[in-house]
């Protein structure tokens, strides 16, 4: 039993296939990261032809989603409307966090085409997890 909820290792694995159909159905070459309550990495995929920049941005917004507990797209919005944040956040579409028993466990990042079709592949991730 867990007494604060956290992704772990075989929760990880399980997000990235998700991302990784998510991402080959939307025919987007990604970088998936996924990362714990804190916001340390579990896992990291690239898919071949990702571009390197998107291992940054991935990481970023799983991060990102992880400590704040919200879907980075929240933020982008935010963003748009004229809301700061401070540089460590990353306030573009792909990032989603987990939810285990109404806490945030951790989180799924993704990278690599237009932030609002990495926004569905993370959540798609995520929605697989919960099956």
């Amino acid at each position: 039993m867990r007494l604060i909820p956290t992704l772990e290792s075989t929760d990880a694995t399980a997000l990235r296939e998700a991302a990784k159909l998510a991402a080959t159905e939307a025919g987007v070459t990604a970088t998936i990261a996924v990362v714990d309550l804190t916001g340390v990495l579990l896992d990291l995929y690239r898919c071949d032809g990702a571009k390197p920049h998107t291992v940054e941005l991935a990481t970023r917004k799983a991060r990102t989603a992880a400590l704040l507990g919200l879907e980075t797209q929240l933020l982008e919005r935010m963003a748009a409307e004229g809301r700061s944040f401070p540089s460590e956040v990353l306030a573009m579409a792909g990032g989603a966090p987990v939810l285990l028993d109404g806490r945030c466990a951790g989180a799924i990042g993704i990278s690599g085409g237009a932030p609002a079709i990495d926004h569905k592949i993370a959540a798609a991730a995520v929605s697989a997890l919960r099956v």
